[in-house]
């Protein structure tokens, strides 16, 4: 057996508002604005026709009341307004913490879910009717027409005495050259004076440091500007015919990236070749890149040069592994060997650092007699980074 219970409720046509218990509704039509009580549907007109109020209908603002009629405009103003000295500036609410590498920091979880805070200064509007109240909360703004953007909305917010804005917002460095950033300070109340700086990173340089800036009036804007120097090209390469005829500078050195590192002598030749000394110098390559927790993934030991591809724990370990290894080497040969200091490049993970594989492998294999020889110019070889 199945049985069905319906329930039948008023439901009043659009355009009307239930009472705030809802034992009825407000109706506007040619009589004016006309209350349905329950149960019986009684019906009571508030307002007439004529605008006039019938029942009362009022606001309330601070201890004043006034009356209101349909669709009258009522403007209220509200003078002397203090507000607390203890109160943040606007901001918004992702930003109001410390963020993280990449991510946003917001404690409270009920705000994640939000597009935004509504401000913190609501204004309540109460309406009193046959009893009855209805509040409508809206919050402060400034309202204007725009001639480009139309009618337009800006928040009741709170500034510092001192606020900036950067011209232009974006600024793109497609080379290392440098270029002008202006800022402009708004004083928000008279006589203000101080600094202004920019934060950068490390390796970046900015002209001036610092400037210094007095405004004597309020909502006065005075602009600085910056020069501000974008960092160089990284260097990746060191050593070799490179430091030939140079200036001596810091060897590039990555830990989270693999390396490129060429022993090269001009006098490993004959009884001195690397070639002659294979399995030696294998020994002291394995041993001391464990020593120095240098990782081999490949090593090449030819005629006059030695290719590994590496890649070091510490900047440090890295540059002993060096010096110990070239040390070791040349006193196996037993004569002045080097004649120019290690080469060193950082490398890429992925395409470049499978082509410097490759290109360690082939040296091997043309040593051993397996493959042709194929005769490439003086140059390092060129790979792609």
């Amino acid at each position: 057996m199945v049985s069905c219970c319906i329930m039948v409720t008023a439901q009043p046509p659009k355009g009307i508002h239930w009472t705030k218990d809802g034992s009825g509704y407000y109706e506007s039509d040619a009589s004016g604005i006309v209350l349905h009580s329950f149960p019986g549907d009684t019906k009571k007109t508030i307002i007439d026709a004529k605008n006039n109020a019938v029942a009362t209908t009022k606001k309330t603002i601070n201890d004043g009341r006034q009356w209101v009629k349909n669709n009258e405009k009522v403007s209220f103003q509200l003078k002397n307004v203090r507000i607390n000295e203890n109160t943040k500036y606007s901001n918004l609410f992702w930003l109001q913490e410390q963020p993280t590498e990449g991510m946003y920091k917001v404690a409270n979880p009920h705000l994640r879910i939000l597009p935004e805070i509504s401000t913190s200064f609501p204004v309540v509007f109460t309406l009193e009717i046959e009893g009855q109240t209805i509040d409508f909360v809206k919050n402060i703004c400034y309202k204007f027409n725009n001639p480009d953007d139309g009618e337009t909305y800006i928040p009741f917010t709170v500034l510092p005495k001192v606020t900036s804005t950067i011209t232009p917002e974006v600024v793109i460095f497609k080379d290392t050259q440098p270029k002008n950033v202006t800022v402009s300070i708004t004083a928000h109340t008279a006589g203000i004076q101080g600094t202004v700086a920019l934060c950068y990173p490390t390796e970046w340089k900015v002209t001036p440091k610092e400037i210094p800036f007095e405004i004597a009036n309020k909502n006065e804007t005075k602009n600085v500007t910056f020069t501000v120097y974008p960092a160089q090209k990284e260097t990746t390469e060191h050593g070799g015919d490179l430091g030939k005829a140079k200036r001596k500078t810091a060897r590039p050195i990555a830990v989270k990236r693999a390396m490129h590192v060429v022993f090269r002598s001009d006098n490993a030749k004959g009884s001195t070749s690397f070639i002659r000394k294979n399995q030696s110098i294998r020994s002291v390559l394995q041993k001391e890149s464990k020593r120095f927790y240098v990782k081999l993934y490949k090593v090449a030991i030819c005629g006059n040069h030695i290719h590994m591809c590496v890649k070091a724990k510490t900047k440090e370990g890295f540059k002993n592994f060096l010096r110990a290894t070239s040390g070791q080497i040349a006193k196996l040969s037993k004569i002045k060997l080097w004649s120019t200091i290690p080469y060193t490049r950082i490398i890429e993970w992925g395409k470049a650092f499978k082509e410097v594989i490759q290109y360690v492998h082939k040296n091997e294999l043309e040593t051993r007699g397996l493959i042709p020889y194929t005769p490439r110019k003086r140059k390092r070889p060129q790979v792609n980074f």
